[in-house]
């Protein structure tokens, strides 16, 4: 009774977050979506729990063996819930102009700029294609987030040019297409033979186009609270779903009840497995706090990118992968996981200080630019999943090298005006010479 008590206090806490999005020009608040996720997981980790628990157990995860650990990681969770609807309502106290829609955004490149996206887009992919080639890999990694800020915003521009929403619909699936069955399998996850689809690429794609075509276009009329209420319940169904296809599609035996976990597997329950490993270690002694050490590496790693940090995690993939065959648990670390890594079952306080400070930073990407303000925004729309599941050392460099990208991007398309103008000046000085010719 006092889980499902705790559950309702963060379906609550969603709520409020709801009732303020409602509030702002654009419908969107990203804690509302992390807040909802968070809820709507905890509902899906106790469904998997008390009805499908001979099946989900079958991976032997730690936390289905004790009720008792399983309760408790709910209750730090809904915690963590509270106290960052707490931090995100105070924080948007101090803002400065903050999550309010102006008038009008401008797409990069002033004049003609469909013609200088493809061209910045082209440029972009030729030199990772070289970096890649060459063996500069740790360069190629940084250079992936140039080439995917310049996809974005060519598709940014091809959707300015539509007005049909069938044709923009269109424009989409094939955007998406060239994600997911060419540009990431090929490209940037080809390793030897083997092809692997990435659905979490195209997923980001459709959270940037539709966040972007709310903010640029529609002035906060395509995204409503109840609409992005319902997007943050369906993504991961939608992930989920596309691990049960390609399950299906490659011969492995499943049935209605994989289908079942594999929807609520979509919410990436194994952090909480890892939240509960963590936990358990620091009570038993086996390992001590880090008393805010891990942010401050991920901070220090920003200052210097070669001083070979480890993040917690990969601390944490390679405890947990020993001797083990299969994917990476440690990929799905969370804020919560690396607050009780820091501070104990206490650290889920700090974590949702953090987490408010990074959301709190990201809205305020908005109007930092009308050009490169909404897209910078629009691509790290996605932060509340980041937030969920991974640590503060992948978001804080995500964020980096999106603002990084960015400002490459502004250069290239500095330099491709500067090309389009010499063109343009050529041509008119024929123009003139034939004229005079005649």
């Amino acid at each position: 009774m006092g889980v499902i008590l705790a559950i309702m206090v963060s379906y609550v806490c969603s709520y409020i977050l709801f009732r303020e999005s409602r509030r702002s020009k654009t419908g969107i608040d990203l804690g509302f979506l992390l807040a909802a996720v968070i809820s709507i997981s905890l509902s899906c980790l106790h469904i998997a729990y008390y009805i499908y628990y001979q099946d989900v157990n079958t991976i032997g995860w730690e936390i289905w063996k004790y009720p008792e650990g399983l309760r408790l990681i709910t209750y730090l969770n809904v915690g963590y819930v509270v106290a960052f609807v707490i931090f995100h309502l105070l924080l948007k106290k101090f803002r400065y102009g903050f999550f309010e829609a102006k008038n009008r955004f401008y797409l990069p490149g002033n004049s003609n700029p469909l013609a200088k996206a493809i061209v910045v887009y082209i440029f972009t992919l030729a030199i990772a294609l070289y970096l890649k080639i060459s063996g500069k890999l740790y360069l190629w990694a940084y250079w992936l987030a140039v080439v995917d800020l310049a996809y974005y915003i060519l598709l940014a521009c091809f959707l300015s040019k539509i007005k049909k929403p069938s044709v923009m619909i269109a424009v989409t699936g094939i955007f998406a297409c060239f994600l997911m069955f060419i540009y990431y399998p090929l490209f940037v996850e080809a390793v030897e033979e083997h092809y692997a689809v990435n659905k979490g690429g195209v997923a980001l794609m459709l959270v940037f186009t539709i966040v972007y075509l709310n903010i640029a276009r529609y002035k906060g009329k395509l995204i409503t609270p109840l609409r992005l209420c319902v997007g943050s319940l369906l993504m991961p169904v939608f992930i989920g779903s596309a691990n049960f296809a390609e399950a299906l599609v490659t011969g492995s035996p499943v049935g209605i009840t994989d289908f079942i976990i594999y929807v609520t597997q979509g919410y990436e329950l194994r952090m909480y497995e890892n939240q509960y490993l963590i936990l358990t270690w620091l009570e038993n002694g086996e390992m001590l706090p880090q008393y805010g050490m891990s942010y401050l590496g991920a901070l220090w790693d920003i200052v210097y990118p070669t001083s070979g940090v480890q993040h917690p995690g990969q601390w944490l993939t390679e405890i947990t992968n020993i001797g083990q065959e299969g994917p990476q648990s440690g990929r799905n670390f969370s804020f919560v996981a690396e607050g009780i890594l820091n501070f104990g079952p206490y650290g889920v306080i700090f974590a949702a200080l953090v987490s408010a400070l990074v959301i709190y930073l990201i809205e305020n990407f908005l109007n930092a630019s009308r050009v490169y303000g909404p897209i910078l925004y629009s691509i790290l729309a996605a932060a509340p999943y980041y937030i969920y599941r991974v640590d503060f050392s992948y978001v804080i460099k995500k964020i980096e090298f999106n603002v990084l990208g960015l400002i490459i991007i502004f250069f290239l398309y500095a330099f491709t005006s500067f090309l389009f103008r010499g063109a343009k000046g050529v041509r008119h000085k024929q123009f003139t010479q034939q004229q005079e010719v005649a």
